[in-house]
C-alpha cells in the first residue's frame, strides 16, 4: 500500500542519513512502528549495509548481504537439509585487491552476557561457524576471511579482536548517541582493514 512505500521510504532516508529513530518530536512522524527487537535488529543491520553501499567504491569492494552459506557436510541421511538450519549472513565486504573478506553479523542486543563480563557465547560460535563453513580450497579469500560482531551502543566503545585458526574475529560497538559525522567517522575506523 501507499503508506507502507511512504514508510519505507522514510526508513530509507534515515538509514541514509545515519539518523536514528526516537519517540521526541522531529522531522519525520510515523503512525504506529512495531518496535519489536527483530524490527530493531533488522533496521540495524540494513542501516550498516546501506552504510557499506553508499561509503564503499564498488570497482574496489563487493558488498553482499543476506548470503546463505551451506553447511560443509560430507556424509548425510537423506533428509537432514530438512532439518539444518540456515546461515544467513547479515553483509560481506570484500576487497579482491587486499584479499580480504570481512563477514559482519550485527546484534542489537549487549556484547556482553548478563551472567558474566565475556562475550555472548552463542555469538562467538555462530560467527565461528560463518567463518569456517565458508572454507573451501578453491576461494582463497574463505581461508583467512574474517569476521565482525557489530553491536549499537549508547556511550560505550569496544573494539577487540582475536585471530582463531588463521580467521580473525572482531567484536565491537558502534555508540548511536554521537552525530552522524562521528559514526560515519568510526565506522570507517571499524572497517579500515578493508
Amino acid at each position: 500500500s501507499n503508506r507502507q512505500d511512504i514508510l519505507l521510504i522514510s526508513l530509507a532516508n534515515l538509514i541514509f542519513s545515519l539518523s536514528i529513530p526516537t519517540e521526541l518530536s522531529g522531522n519525520y512522524i510515523f503512525k504506529k512502528i512495531d518496535k519489536t527487537d527483530a524490527w530493531l535488529r533488522n533496521l540495524f543491520e540494513k542501516a550498516i549495509v546501506g552504510f557499506c553501499h553508499v561509503n564503499f567504491d564498488s570497482s574496489k569492494y563487493t558488498i553482499l548481504s543476506n548470503k546463505k552459506f551451506k553447511w560443509p557436510c560430507t556424509q548425510s541421511t537423506a533428509n537432514i537439509e530438512k532439518f539444518m538450519p540456515d546461515m544467513i549472513t547479515d553483509l560481506i565486504i570484500e576487497n579482491t585487491k587486499k584479499n580480504y573478506r570481512l563477514i559482519v553479523d550485527t546484534k542489537c542486543t549487549s556484547i556482553f552476557s548478563k551472567k558474566s563480563h565475556s562475550f555472548k557465547t552463542s555469538h562467538l560460535y555462530q560467527l565461528y561457524a560463518y567463518v569456517r563453513s565458508q572454507e573451501q580450497i578453491n576461494d582463497p579469500l574463505s581461508l583467512s576471511a574474517s569476521g565482525m560482531l557489530l553491536y549499537p551502543t549508547i556511550n560505550k566503545s569496544i573494539n577487540e579482536q582475536v585471530t582463531i585458526q588463521e580467521h580473525k574475529l572482531i567484536f565491537c560497538t558502534i555508540d548511536l548517541t554521537q552525530n552522524a559525522n562521528s559514526i560515519k567517522k568510526n565506522l570507517f575506523s571499524l572497517f579500515s582493514n578493508l
